[in-house]
């Protein structure tokens, strides 16, 4: 019973007053308060600050702005979502649509607020008198004027907080609005961010945490049922759990040509590329595996690519390395280092290094060709570039220069372009090679999780040709004869072909 009561009484008081109101501050400016690491919503009311840390409410006297004081704190069963001041009452919204009211003493002390008690802020109660009493209004830490809120304006912009982030779903954003207001499909936000962010006082000469309240994206609203709305998340924006929301008239971003990267810090990513092949090995196939990491202006990845396997020959090539690059929203480039190695069928020594070599003799005695088989490995230098958004449109350029047996070589090249052609799919073409291996594909990336930001996921199908060449003896000693006293034994050498058409599949998943 008193649940509903005080979910009546939210609801009622939201109706009657413009939630998150920011009044002006008589006076001298208010001095900007320090919040505490780690919390996600902050409201303030008086002296009194309230802070949410996933399901824990904290709640802090700023008498001091600059050395907030804990004065009480409470775990509640499920995440919590929204906090706010009505009237001097603390209502605190779960994510399992549960509401809770709160009272908050002067000396920042919590207890179970109870309708018809008179409570230590001075607020009134439900069985009081009609006698009119000047609400408190909640301001954030850092208040200033604002225009006031027209009710039922529509699309009317102002700079007023109107509601929040409720909940962010693969790039789909559900909004909660405040009571008392009409938005209509069609109208824009913007999100400013809730997180806290390290800033320099300058009177101080101290970091300290405090509230972003940066603008990190604008969304056009697609659906609306009752006070709450969604939109979606264009490449490139982010909102998260907790953000305010506010009327613009700035345009919703549709372009997806430039796409920066938000959200994660790490990827992981595998592609497959199988194929038959129509002579005499059965199967073959390219594979890569890749991991990044992000870490400010950074970007640290390690690559296996391509891993060639041909059967029954077994690994033909491999090229593993690790580089480390300058990043931004525009471009990329790095260099790193690794091992390479490879194995093919060369006709002269401009190919590779005389590993292991047989004479074959014509029929008159002469002598026939000379084959050389190749078998080339060691460390490598790895040079990577990237011109256009993550997930814009891009090129990427990598490159491997070999060392083997003291001269450097020409190891492995691969590039890729992407042209995004919608929110959720690109287009693509790549294609790689090195002496004695040679691929090109062409297909989609498919977001089928998230628009870029933490945990989205990313399938790539495509289809390409693949052309791998292997070195192999067949049978053993056909017979030998004397040239200029040296004596040459004749084996039967052959080439083998693996290649055909390849189908690509790969995922990425960021984190």
């Amino acid at each position: 019973m008193n649940q509903l009561i005080a979910f009546l009484l939210l609801i009622g008081a939201a109706v009657a007053l413009p939630a998150f109101a920011e009044p002006a501050v008589p006076g001298d400016s208010p001095a900007e308060v320090t919040v505490p690491a780690g919390l996600k919503l902050v409201r303030s009311l008086g002296k009194i600050l309230v802070g949410v840390s996933e399901r824990k409410l904290i709640v802090y006297d700023i008498g001091n702005p600059k050395a907030p004081l804990k004065t009480a704190e409470r775990e509640f069963s499920a995440a919590i979502i929204d906090v706010r001041f009505v009237d001097g009452v603390l209502f605190v919204v779960l994510a399992k649509t549960e509401v809770t009211a709160l009272a908050v003493d002067a000396a920042g002390a919590l207890r179970e607020y109870q309708a018809g008690a008179q409570q230590a802020t001075g607020a009134p109660t439900l069985d009081s008198p009609a006698a009119p009493v000047a609400p408190a209004a909640e301001t954030r830490p850092v208040v200033s004027a604002v225009s006031p809120l027209v009710k039922g304006a529509g699309a009317e912009k102002t700079k007023q907080t109107i509601g929040s982030v409720a909940k962010v779903h693969r790039g789909t954003v559900l909004i909660e609005f405040d009571g008392g207001l009409t938005i209509r499909a069609g109208d824009t936000l913007l999100v400013r961010s809730q997180g806290t962010e390290t800033k320099l006082n300058m009177f101080s000469g101290r970091e300290e945490q405090v509230i972003s309240n940066a603008p990190i994206a604008v969304l056009e609203v697609r659906h609306v049922q009752g006070q709450r709305g969604v939109a979606e998340l264009p490449r490139g924006d982010q909102a998260n759990v907790g953000d305010t929301v506010e009327l613009t008239d700035r345009p919703a971003r549709t372009g997806t040509l430039y796409a920066p990267r938000v959200g994660y810090s790490k990827w992981l990513r595998a592609t497959i590329r199988p194929f038959p092949n129509t002579g005499a090995v059965d199967f073959g196939s390219l594979t890569d595996f890749a991991f990044g990491y992000y870490w400010e202006f950074l970007h640290v990845q390690a690559r296996v690519a391509p891993i060639g396997i041909s059967v029954p020959h077994d690994v033909n090539a491999y090229n593993l390395h690790a580089i480390v690059a300058y990043q931004n929203d525009l471009a990329e480039f790095g260099i790193g280092g690794g091992y390479f190695s490879r194995k093919f069928e060369g006709d002269s020594e401009r190919d590779c290094d005389r590993s292991g070599y047989a004479v074959a003799l014509s029929a008159d005695g002469a002598n026939g060709a000379t084959r050389f088989n190749c078998n080339q490995q060691g460390p490598a230098f790895a040079q990577y570039l990237r011109l256009g958004s993550v997930d814009g449109l891009h090129i990427r350029l990598s490159n491997t220069v070999a060392i083997d047996r003291g001269k450097f070589r020409f190891g492995y090249l691969e590039g890729s372009v992407d042209l995004p052609l919608t929110r959720s799919f690109n287009l693509f073409a790549a294609g790689g090679g090195s002496a004695g291996l040679k691929w090109g594909e062409a297909g989609m990336r498919t977001y089928l999780r998230g628009v870029g930001g933490s945990e989205t996921l990313i399938l790539t199908t495509g289809v390409g040709v693949t052309s791998m060449r292997t070195t192999e003896t067949f049978g053993g000693q056909q017979g030998s004869t004397s040239v200029g006293g040296v004596t040459l034994t004749e084996f039967k050498e052959g080439e083998s072909s693996v290649g055909g058409f390849h189908i690509a599949v790969g995922l990425e998943l960021r984190l």
